[in-house]
């Protein structure tokens, strides 16, 4: 995945399997991630859900929200909880 001699354009990645197909964070599109927010029983937290804006997903522990869409390029940062930045962790 971080080889772009593996990468192709839309007009071949749409003809790929399902589950074959991906995109590379950068040049504009990024992802956020909120940990600890969705229940135990799969409830997203209003209030994160609320703050939705883009193509989201459950992360793959079921426990947290992706955000991926048009982003700033930046830094990678940790410790966002519940949608707020926790500037101890």
């Amino acid at each position: 995945m971080s080889d772009p001699a593996n990468w192709s354009g839309w007009d071949i990645a749409k003809d790929a399997k399902p589950g074959r197909r991906g995109f590379v964070l950068g040049s504009g599109i990024g992802c956020v991630t909120i940990s600890d927010c969705v229940s135990q029983r799969g409830v997203v937290d209003a209030k994160v859900l609320a703050a939705l804006t883009t193509v989201a997903e459950v992360t793959w522990d079921g426990r947290g929200v992706q955000d991926i869409g048009w982003l700033p390029e930046a830094e990678p940062r940790t410790g966002v909880v519940c949608g707020t930045l926790n500037p101890a962790a």
